[in-house]
């Protein structure tokens, strides 16, 4: 699997782990076997900026305009997948590495875990309480029940839940 296509980098900021660079890929030029791939595939990377005379194509499509729903909220275009059924099409092991990052997000999560309001210290010590190296590895059959076990002792001790799930 490997391949190219223009993209825009659009974000860079630094982590425990390394530098995480976010960028644009145009629709009709992103490869397949890159956005389907699972979370937590590790590439080789190589870039090459482009130069005025290779007019590269813009990887920033033009966005189609919402529409407005019932009260004036914003929906997403027609055809256009939302983040819910992004997230439903996943994987059992992909939703907990997505639910991972989320938790460690989140202020009470924070809180409850002893990360002084900090991200990437809950993220550290989740990664040092299921004993991994990486979030990624959360998708591992054999770590997957821990992590469940973790969030459901927060959500247990935080009132979001009576009793574990079963």
């Amino acid at each position: 699997m490997t391949g190219h296509c223009p993209a825009m980098k659009i974000g860079a900021h630094q982590t425990n782990d390394g530098w995480k660079v976010t960028f644009i890929i145009p629709m009709d030029a992103a490869p397949a076997d890159l956005t389907q791939a699972l979370l937590g595939t590790k590439y080789m990377l190589a870039y090459a900026p482009y130069t005025e005379e290779e007019k590269a194509p813009d990887p920033v499509p033009a966005v189609e305009a919402k529409s407005k729903g019932a009260g004036g909220l914003s929906r997403p275009a027609a055809g256009a997948v939302t983040q819910r059924e992004r997230y439903a099409a996943m994987s059992e092991g992909e939703k907990a590495v997505a639910r991972a990052g989320m938790l460690c997000g989140d202020p009470e999560f924070q809180k409850w875990i002893e990360a002084d309001s900090d991200p990437a210290k809950a993220a550290a010590k989740m990664r040092n309480y299921l004993n991994i190296q990486s979030r990624s590895m959360i998708s591992d059959p054999a770590i997957l029940p821990d992590f469940w076990a973790l969030e459901t002792a927060y959500l247990m001790a935080t009132g979001r839940i009576a009793e574990a799930r079963k």
